[in-house]
């Protein structure tokens, strides 16, 4: 399918601004919090990284990946194999990070609809269901941390629990919803591909098929934080409780959500965490060497692994018949 080149200078041009902005935010606040710190230190913490507490981090990420390739193997109905959406996974991470807002999501159907033909109603339906799944296996987590950790965090602790309720709720109120828009169907172009969308949803109330998501979810989320919780205990800074530690990823994650962040998430990610952390506890320096040093650790294996992923994708789609 050939582009069209006019249409795609202009949808350039007009993501010129967002870029701009977002250039601004990452050269900004990371200036200003490198400022009492310094660049220098922030390199130093590579160097002085407990490699035998960071190592296992690669494997607990690829098992990440296999878990959330088998969730949307199961909210595909089997239309795709695990081991080809490991790719997708690894693409994925790397799209939402350099993507605003989360629209780099938008690669998941995108990358079903160019390498296996998938309808792309179908594979924005498997994008929400999958997303209301991990919603709801997030709100596990973090109810499992709260009463794993001691409440002596505060408000954080009520907050998290608070939280992590609304999280689990969300997967019931979702799967009604989507009962209710397959209503929509035949109503119009927009409104049947709403009821498309909503589809893969609604199939989540299956029981059989919700145990599994929500199993493998879960596993997703387990594998992704419990591998960054390592990342920070090899650092040379001073250990979180585990649920400190979620809430204060949870508090950096949330900018992703931001119409407008820093370019790969560089600036808001660790102006969120630095908030979070000194919050906690941590000292300036501790906080802003922490967010760095995790968040390019993070970054430059998300770049490795999407990097591979994209090639392996085109190479699936060459030969996909």
């Amino acid at each position: 399918m050939s582009a069209n080149p006019a249409r795609a200078v202009t949808r350039t041009y007009r993501q010129l601004p967002g870029l701009l902005a977002g250039a601004v935010l990452t050269v900004g606040l990371t200036a200003l919090l490198l400022r009492p710190v310094g660049p220098r230190s922030v390199l130093g913490v590579f160097g002085d990284l407990q490699w035998p507490t960071a190592l296992p981090f690669v494997p607990i990420s690829l098992i990440a990946s296999g878990a959330r390739a088998a969730v949307y193997h199961l909210v595909l109905g089997g239309r795709v194999g695990v081991f080809g959406l490991v790719p997708l996974m690894w693409l994925r991470a790397l799209a939402v990070d350099f993507v605003p807002a989360r629209l780099g999501l938008a690669a998941i159907p995108l990358a079903l609809r160019v390498v296996w033909g998938i309808e792309t109603s179908s594979g924005f339906g498997a994008l929400a269901g999958v997303t209301v799944a991990e919603f709801a296996s997030l709100g596990a987590l973090v109810l499992l941390a709260a009463s794993a950790s001691p409440s002596t965090t505060g408000g954080l602790h009520s907050a998290l629990i608070i939280l992590g309720f609304l999280l689990v709720a969300s997967l019931p109120v979702a799967i009604s919803a989507s009962r209710y828009a397959q209503r929509l169907r035949g109503r119009g172009r927009i409104r049947t591909a709403c009821a498309d969308i909503a589809l893969s949803v609604s199939e989540l109330s299956r029981r059989s098929l919700l145990t599994q998501v929500i199993m493998w979810s879960f596993t997703t989320r387990l594998a992704k934080y419990a591998g960054l919780y390592l990342l920070l205990r090899a650092m040379p800074v001073p250990p979180l409780q585990p649920l400190a530690f979620l809430g204060a990823a949870l508090a950096a994650e949330a900018t992703t959500t931001l119409p407008v962040q820093g370019l790969a998430g560089i600036g808001t990610w660790e102006a969120a965490w630095v908030a979070a952390t000194t919050g906690l506890g941590f000292s300036m320096h501790d906080a802003v060497l922490s967010a760095f040093g995790l968040h390019l650790l993070v970054l430059g294996w998300e770049i490795l692994l999407g990097s591979a992923g994209l090639a392996i994708l085109m190479g699936i789609g060459r030969h996909h018949p």
